[in-house]
């Protein structure tokens, strides 16, 4: 019994044959750690966590998701629960506890944290990081816990707003490699960032935010949207790398705009930022098709591919459907086609079961 099958791009765009095929090159095309990105852009200063390796934690997560828990020598216990589809790949994920970090700008220093990988890992969902401490951590009268995010072995370093209940608190995660809290002085944070900078604009919110004041909160998130998200999103229909800039900027505002335990209202504005989001990922979408075509690169449709699941990432739903940015719409639009000449099976297969064509 014999299998043949052929697939190429065409020259000029075709809709597919078999959608499951394509589906299948949509999860595994773009490799583990979601097909990488363009160059990291410098956000903050870099740190050097000590970690204390002997007491790292693994487990496999794959698209259906699951959680990955560690604790550390003091009885912290760190879990980060990563959702349905944050991964294409089933991925050996690492946690490694913080023991130190000495060099952490923060008035009060290093509280908890811990080290993921593998390095880079763009998750496709947001994943949520809970630290959960023996005791709440002692704080002075002017400091507040501050979250905190790096990329490499700590490189970049970002502040995130944290959620603290007790002696616990949770952080968003959509990039590894490490995250946790710090004792801070909101206004000397604020003061220590580049100004305008996202930094600037969530050390402002932790001020805002401790002082329970909602108005000056969502004053905030709409200066921060109008100076840095809005402009990378109408920059980012130009090309790829003016997009992956954008679009870190704007999973920080979501992720900040979502952890603000206040009464805000900046619907208006997420909406628009969702229009213009799906107006750069339609341009990514076309731009790697039309390379696809005239290049003759799978490269370039899988490319395509990782757009459609970074568009899934940050777009509910119904604006996927609204922009054609569903993964049916993307995938019958695709520059590949898939043609089965001709299959057989050495068995009759079985539902739900794999089976290898000969």
């Amino acid at each position: 019994m014999h299998q043949t099958s052929s697939a190429s791009p065409q020259t000029t765009r075709s809709r597919a044959v078999f959608a499951t095929i394509l589906g299948m090159l949509a999860l595994t095309g773009c490799g583990s750690d979601g097909g990488g990105g363009g160059e990291v852009e410098v956000r903050g200063p870099a740190i050097s966590p000590l970690l204390d390796t002997d007491r790292e934690s693994s487990a496999s997560i794959g698209p259906e998701g699951g959680t990955v828990t560690a604790t550390a020598a003091d009885g912290t216990e760190y879990a980060i629960s990563i959702p349905v589809d944050a991964l294409i790949d089933e991925t050996e994920i690492v946690l490694t506890p913080i023991i130190s970090v000495d060099d952490l700008p923060m008035s009060g220093g290093f509280i908890a944290g811990v080290h993921f990988e593998p390095s880079g890992l763009e998750l496709f969902r947001t994943a949520e990081l809970r630290v959960t401490q023996p005791a709440a951590p002692s704080l002075a009268a002017d400091e507040a816990l501050a979250g905190f995010v790096y990329d490499g072995a700590g490189e970049n370093l970002g502040l995130a707003l944290a959620e603290a209940t007790g002696s616990s608190f949770t952080l968003p995660v959509n990039h590894f490699s490490g995250g946790g809290g710090g004792a801070a002085n909101p206004n000397q944070l604020a003061a220590a960032s580049t100004p305008g900078s996202a930094n600037a604009f969530t050390a402002r919110l932790l001020n805002a935010i401790v002082a329970s004041d909602a108005q000056d909160a969502e004053s905030i998130l709409r200066e921060w949207y109008q100076t840095l998200v809005k402009p990378g999103l109408q920059a980012a229909v130009s090309n790829d790398a003016a997009l992956e800039r954008a679009l870190d900027e704007y999973r920080r505002w979501l992720n900040a705009e979502g952890q603000v335990p206040l009464p805000i209202d900046v619907a208006a504005l997420v909406s628009e930022s969702q229009g213009l989001a799906a107006d750069a990922f339609r341009e990514a979408i076309a731009r790697a098709n039309d390379l696809c075509e005239r290049n003759a690169s799978f490269e370039e449709a899988e490319r395509a591919l990782l757009w459609q699941r970074r568009a899934e990432s940050v777009l509910p739903g119904d604006v996927l459907l609204q922009n054609n940015l569903d993964r049916s719409a993307v995938l019958a639009d695709l520059c590949v086609q898939v043609v089965i000449e001709s299959t057989s099976f050495p068995q009759s297969p079985v539902a739900g079961e794999p089976a290898l064509l000969e």
